[in-house]
């Protein structure tokens, strides 16, 4: 029995002997046609528009539309490619989706909001930025500092230079601006006429450190006016009345005119001037001729008149560059004439008591709100922001709110 049953089990096992005999005969090239069969079987279920050369291949991915590469008869980009969620999968830079939403975070957010760059690092930005597009890929802040805001200043600053070439006069405002840290900046604004259209754009925002003197003033406008090569076509240089202004433009003269201001030209007038008061034969005295009428300080109202006509006719004439700002000087004819105005400042004092008090008691702005009521802040710059100040003041029942100020004992009434 014994032979009988390993007889059997010899027998049993040949077969099997024989089958991986005959499995492991298989010859080499049907072995990689099976591994053809199966990558193919891949491509044909997650991929479309399959093409072939002799040593690669390429296929477009149905779910993210990508064009992947691989080697023949390989398969790990494509099993790579699949394993990444089309979520996890990003924009290439010259994306026509990745394009437009950069460059719309760095002009409308950043730009024209004015919200700093770290906007691009924060979570909560990144997050919604996943749900407007999962496969927008964030520019990081590194780059904007280092790449994409020095390109658009470049960028910028050649249109500003075409704006200059092009412009056959140009006026510039100056002006120096303080936020709220404190922190001064000196803009130049430059204003022409292009092809019959009034174009204005700032021409220059930059830091002003330690004091604002006439001769810092005058270096950043040197800078500037030769930067942007418009030193022969400027026509008038517009400032406020602040002295360092006035000292800095007071002796810039419109190119043409230097022999006119010329030492020599008005010793010659005074000494013919003096010749012709010599030769009329006058024996009025200097006593007399400074206390005569003709000379008296009150000046008529016709006389008044006359002198500003004759301002407005000669400015088209007048040689030197630099102009006051009306606005400021009209600001300053208010201010002063407010002074004297002795039969409005006790209600102006009312007005700006009950102002400050609505943005330094938060009860008092509270009672306000609930009447519906808002006192903007006043500006000491901007007489318009005191007017409107009073204005909103005025639009408020008197009644309503001298019953506020009566509940927080405030004894100011109107």
């Amino acid at each position: 029995m014994m032979n009988n049953t390993e007889s059997e089990s010899t027998s049993s096992d040949a077969p099997s002997s024989s089958s991986i005999t005959i499995l492991t005969s298989k010859s080499n090239d049907e072995a990689i046609s099976k591994e053809q069969h199966f990558s193919k079987t891949i491509r044909d279920q997650f991929f479309t528009n399959i093409s072939k050369n002799e040593k690669n291949w390429s296929a477009t991915c149905l779910t993210c539309n990508e064009i992947v590469f691989d080697n023949v008869s390989v398969t790990s980009n494509v099993n790579r490619h699949r394993s990444s969620p089309p979520s996890k999968q990003s924009y290439p830079a010259d994306h026509r989706r990745q394009r437009p939403l950069h460059d719309a975070i760095v002009q409308e957010l950043i730009i024209e909001l004015g919200l700093p760059l770290s906007l691009v690092e924060r979570p909560e930005f990144i997050k919604f930025m996943s749900i407007v597009d999962p496969k927008f890929k964030i520019t990081s802040r590194r780059t904007l500092t280092r790449s994409t805001i020095p390109l658009l200043y470049n960028k910028m600053h050649d249109l500003l230079k075409e704006f200059c070439s092009r412009a056959e006069y140009i006026s510039l405002t100056l002006d120096i601006w303080t936020d709220r840290r404190t922190r001064s900046f000196f803009s130049i604004t430059g204003h022409a006429i292009i092809d019959t259209e009034f174009k204005i754009y700032v021409l220059c925002f930059l830091p002003l450190q330690g004091s604002h003197t006439s001769e810092k003033l005058f270096e950043y406008y040197d800078l500037l006016i030769n930067g942007f090569q418009i030193k022969n076509k400027l026509c008038r240089i517009v400032t406020d009345n602040a002295s360092n202004n006035i000292k800095a433009f007071e002796n810039l003269i419109i190119p043409g005119f230097e022999s006119y201001f010329s030492d020599d030209d008005n010793d010659n007038d005074t000494n013919a001037d003096l010749s012709e008061n010599h030769d009329s034969g006058s024996d009025m005295s200097g006593d007399d001729y400074y206390d005569s009428p003709a000379t008296s300080n009150s000046m008529s109202m016709q006389d008044t008149l006359n002198i500003i006509k004759d301002s407005f006719d000669n400015l088209s004439s007048k040689s030197e560059l630099r102009i006051p700002c009306f606005a400021h000087t009209l600001q300053l004819v208010i201010k002063d004439d407010l002074e004297e105005a002795i039969c409005i400042k006790q209600a102006i004092y009312k007005v700006s008591k009950i102002a400050k008090l609505a943005h330094s008691s938060t009860t008092f702005a509270d009672k306000l709100e609930t009447i519906g009521g808002s006192i903007p802040k006043p500006n000491k710059t901007r007489w318009n922001s005191q007017l409107h100040a009073v204005q909103k003041i005025l639009e408020i029942q008197s009644t309503q709110l001298n019953s506020i100020l009566t509940e927080l004992k405030k004894r100011i009434y109107v």
